[in-house]
């Protein structure tokens, strides 16, 4: 089982590391260091990333940017986090993004949910593509009451497993719903697992005899525990385990490490450290179909973490986010863990408000990328935060912010109006603010051209009341031709934005 595990994990480095090496046979990787912002005017969310076999990356994202609704956004970026190219997927209604994995024939598939196919009701939801995003199929699945997919992963068969929540219950809590596929995304089974009170899978993997989901589940009046179940091939239970005390206690990720053992990363309420959530990692091995040697360790204080991967030289590293660390209003937190789980090193990413992590993965150059959302950088309510770093978890630069220039603008249009637009001189905002909020110190402009640059120092304004609030005179200093964005923003956060074009 030991050798089969390694074979599996060299297999995985393997075939891209033999890709890059075909394409750059004469020169030696040198690691990337960069934090890159993406996104439009609205909530932009990063959910999971790969890298492909160029060293570039692909990035599963959510966005608010492109309807009235959300879409599931996958961007495509080089090695340097330079946007390439981008697709939506999803109907006229809500789609969020979870997981996205490589299928055996070269293709990649996407996990999500939707709400676009059924009235007032949410599915499971894949997509299977090729490695241009362009779609091969998608399918939804589900009960008709709101079903949730967290995870996703692919099978020996060919086929897809997934794993999240249903409400189709009979009660107002939830269950952990698992759903099988074969390759082409068609359901050949799913399976309910719960009790009286909310269940939740976060995580789902497979092994060679079935599936491990990871998860969390609320049986009593002492707060969440952590939920570890072991199925079989057709979705039955064959072991379940509880880890917790008093308080809440969430399992996140699960991995097969290639030592053949397995680790869950979660977040838990511990006595040392009750106010927050800490980091925890549990390992165990499998034995007699059940879970056994389970074992606790690395109390890191102050951790809700959300991810979890093994390092090529044995070390764990987990992400998440901190309130304790880096501005303290909450930031990006990359933990490493020696073989023998003590505290090796951490980094925090982000800026003075909140940042988190949700995904990072070891890169072909030896360092890691990390993909989660900001609200610290970019002109959105959030954008999604791509961040680069070397195996030391350092950091490069300060954010570039790449502003996806084909956004509805639907969003901004119902909250102020500007006119005349485009202009050479000035032009007017209207906005339904008190004019003491807008002549205030807690009110400023954001101006950026094209390419995300801030270029506020060319622009002024001045406020003045009017008839329907108050409005805001732009006049431009030394803008050149073009179009521009705007955001307005009020005790540091942007409440409005916009966009207009100087004609001279």
């Amino acid at each position: 089982m030991e050798a089969i595990n390694k074979y599996k994990y060299l297999l995985r480095f393997g075939i891209l590391s033999i890709a890059f090496l075909l394409a750059f046979p004469h020169s030696k990787a040198q690691t990337q260091k960069f934090q890159k912002v993406y996104g439009g005017y609205s909530y932009d969310y990063g959910n999971d990333l790969m890298q492909t076999a160029d060293t570039g990356y692909l990035l599963l994202c959510t966005s608010n940017s492109f309807s009235s609704s959300s879409d599931i956004y996958l961007l495509k970026v080089d090695k340097f986090g330079t946007y390439e190219w981008q697709r939506t997927y999803g109907g006229a209604e809500i789609e969020g993004a979870c997981k996205i994995k490589y299928t055996q024939d070269g293709n990649i598939v996407m996990a999500g949910h939707t709400s676009s196919y059924l009235n007032s009701s949410y599915d499971f939801y894949l997509i299977k593509a090729n490695m241009n995003g362009d779609t091969i199929w998608t399918k939804h699945y589900g009960t008709n009451e709101w079903d949730f997919a967290y995870s996703m992963d692919t099978c020996a068969d060919g086929g897809f497993i997934m794993a999240g929540k249903t409400y189709d219950t009979g009660n107002a809590f939830s269950d952990i719903l698992i759903i099988k596929t074969d390759a082409n995304g068609d359901e050949q089974w799913r399976k309910k697992i719960g009790g009286l009170q909310d269940d939740v899978a976060n995580s789902i993997i497979s092994i060679s005899d079935g599936y491990l989901i990871c998860g969390n589940t609320k049986t009593s009046n002492n707060g969440k525990d952590i939920y570890l179940v072991r199925i079989d091939l057709n979705g039955n239970v064959i072991s379940e385990n509880y880890f917790g005390g008093n308080g809440d206690d969430e399992g996140g990720d699960i991995i097969q490490k290639t030592d053949g053992k397995y680790a869950l990363g979660c977040s838990s309420h511990n006595v040392l450290f009750p106010q927050n959530y800490n980091n925890l990692i549990i390992n165990f091995d499998l034995s007699n179909n059940s879970i056994a040697q389970a074992y606790e360790s690395n109390y890191t204080s102050d951790v809700k973490l959300n991810s979890i991967i093994e390092c090529i030289d044995g070390a764990v590293l987990t992400v998440g986010n901190t309130t304790s660390l880096g501005s303290g209003f909450g930031d990006m937190f990359l933990v490493k863990l020696a073989t023998g789980f003590y505290f090796e090193g951490g980094s925090t990413y982000g800026g003075n408000f909140e940042d988190v992590a949700n995904n990072v993965i070891a890169t072909l150059d030896s360092g890691y990328a990390l993909i989660g959302t900001t609200n610290s950088f970019g002109i959105g309510l959030s954008n999604i935060y791509f961040v680069k770093v070397d195996s030391t978890l350092i950091i490069g630069g300060t954010p570039d912010i790449f502003v996806n220039l084909k956004e509805t603008n639907t969003f901004v249009a119902a909250q102020n109006q500007l006119y005349p637009n485009p202009f050479s001189i000035s032009t007017t905002i209207n906005i339904d603010f008190p004019i003491s909020l807008i002549a205030s110190k807690a009110f400023s402009i954001k101006v950026y051209n094209q390419l995300g640059n801030d270029v506020t120092s060319q622009v002024a304004y001045f406020a003045k009341e009017n008839n329907k609030g108050s409005s805001v005179t732009l006049n431009n200093l030394s803008l050149s031709n073009g179009m521009y964005f705007y955001s307005l923003i009020l005790n540091e956060k942007t409440v409005a934005q916009g966009k207009f074009t100087i004609i001279k």
